[in-house]
């Protein structure tokens, strides 16, 4: 039977110019993985500006990030009903410490959205009783929109 599938989300919040902020950031389950399944991201700027940086990166160890708790929503039911990852974070104010990028791109601010479904047998996958987590931040450059950003990452408890 397939795992239970979740998402974290960040509702809208405001890009900032020259800045890397993480979006969102989930942790690891005690007893399970998880395996990203489709990761969003989408902006409302009203004019044509310099790419917004996406990035996926993996992160141990984690340092001090802080940001709003946010518990996984239930969006299919699997082997259980129970996120074991606890709860993530959203909007981070502060960082992790070193990250390692996984998978990157740029998404234009005016009308931009992306939407990635990964692929069967080459999602990331976390490992499970481990400090690794996976995080979703923005590398906004010099001059970048601030228009608002909204993003999610879905993901399957096994």
């Amino acid at each position: 039977m397939a795992g239970s599938l979740y998402v974290v989300r960040t509702g809208a919040w405001a890009l900032t110019a020259n800045a890397t902020k993480s979006l969102l950031l989930i942790p690891p389950g005690a007893n399970s993985w998880f395996t990203a399944t489709e990761i969003s991201v989408s902006i409302d700027d009203s004019a044509a500006k310099a790419g917004v940086g996406i990035v996926l990166y993996a992160v141990t160890p984690l340092g001090s990030p802080a940001g709003t708790t946010f518990t996984p929503v239930l969006t299919r039911r699997g082997g259980g009903n129970v996120a074991q990852t606890g709860a993530a974070l959203t909007q981070l104010t502060a960082e992790p410490t070193t990250v390692e990028v996984l998978k990157d791109w740029y998404v234009q601010p005016f009308g931009g959205l992306m939407v990635i479904q990964n692929p069967l047998g080459r999602e990331p996958q976390s490992a499970s009783g481990t400090t690794l987590r996976f995080g979703l931040r923005y590398v906004n450059p010099t001059g970048g929109s601030t228009a608002n950003i909204r993003a999610y990452l879905e993901f399957e408890d096994s």
